[in-house]
This record gives structure tokens, C-alpha cells and sequence, in this order.
């Protein structure tokens, strides 16, 4: 399960965090890391799976650096989502505005 908190251990404002649920409990939430989350607020995180095999998406808004400013949307790929840096969809967000 994929969640945001501002809960301690963090990046900055708002991080994105994961935690399975094993053995009838839900295990110690893991914060993605510093290549996924930022210090500005990251928020709206959902997960595609790529079905048991290696990596999947994670696609979430942000404010950080690097975008086309406000909330843009990022997505991050990787099988751990911790050492791989997200990409900007900063002109899917436009489109909507």
C-alpha cells in the first residue's frame, strides 16, 4: 500500500511512504527515499503494477523543482523506487489548466 504522510523520517513536508501487509499484519512503513520525494509536498500517489514482474508506476503530484510550476504530475519507475529520479509530465498538467 502506497500512502502520503508527514510523519517523521521524512524527506520534507509531505512524503510518499509503502508498507505490505504480511503475516495477518501490516509491516513498519518504508519512506520511498530522497530520489522519490523531495522537500516540497508530495501527494496523490498511485501505483500500477506491472503484474509480477519486475518495476511498476508510481505517478503523484508535486510542487519540487524541476517542473512547470505549482503542482505537477511526476511518475517514478523502478522495481524499488528508491534510487530512480522521477520525470516531470508538467504538460499533461497544463493541458488541464
Amino acid at each position: 500500500m502506497l500512502f502520503n504522510s508527514d510523519r517523521a523520517g521524512g524527506q520534507g513536508s509531505v512524503d510518499m511512504w509503502y508498507t505490505v501487509y504480511r503475516g495477518g499484519a501490516w509491516q513498519v512503513p518504508v519512506n520511498l527515499g530522497r530520489a522519490v520525494n523531495s522537500p516540497a509536498m508530495e501527494l496523490g500517489a498511485s501505483f500500477k503494477c506491472n503484474h509480477g514482474a519486475m518495476g511498476g508506476f508510481i505517478f503523484f503530484g508535486s510542487g519540487r523543482e524541476g517542473g512547470l510550476g505549482g503542482r505537477d504530475l511526476w511518475q517514478s519507475t523502478d522495481s524499488e523506487y528508491h534510487d530512480v529520479e522521477p520525470a516531470s509530465f508538467g504538460r499533461v498538467k497544463a493541458a488541464f489548466e
